[in-house]
C-alpha cells in the first residue's frame, strides 16, 4: 500500500493517476498484482484508491468508496488529514485480513469530494 498526497491533479483523473502511478511504480507484487494506491489531491478536495487487479476481489471500487466516506471523509472534515489516512489505510489492511467490520451500506448521499 503507497499513501501518496499531491497537491493539484493539474486537470488529470484521480482514478487514472492513481492506478498508472501504482502501475509504473511496481506498487506490489507483480505476479499478483496486488499493490494499493491511496492518492489525496489536497486542493482538489479529491482522494482514490486504487487496488491491482489481483486484489480488486477483495477491495472493490464500492467497498473503497465506503471507506473514504465513512472513515476517511470525517476525519478530513476535522482537519485531521493524517487520522483519515492512517484510519483509512487500517480499514484497507482489515479488509485484506477478511476482519473489515464497517460494512453497512452507504446512504445514497453523496459528499461529493473532500468537504
Amino acid at each position: 500500500i503507497v499513501v501518496i498526497t499531491i497537491e493539484s491533479l493539474k486537470g488529470e483523473s484521480i482514478n487514472i493517476l492513481a492506478a498508472n502511478w501504482g502501475h509504473k511504480w511496481g506498487v506490489g507484487q507483480a505476479k499478483e498484482d496486488n499493490g494499493i494506491v491511496v492518492l489525496l489531491a489536497k486542493n482538489d478536495r479529491n482522494i482514490a484508491i486504487q487496488a491491482g487487479y489481483g486484489i480488486e476481489y477483495l477491495l472493490t471500487d464500492a467497498l473503497s468508496k465506503r471507506i473514504i466516506q465513512k472513515i476517511i471523509l470525517p476525519e478530513f472534515r476535522r482537519g485531521d488529514y493524517s487520522a483519515g489516512l492512517d484510519k483509512g489505510t487500517y480499514a484497507v489492511f482489515e479488509v485484506l485480513k477478511g476482519t473489515y467490520k464497517n460494512n453497512q451500506p452507504t446512504s445514497g448521499k453523496s459528499s461529493g469530494g473532500i468537504p
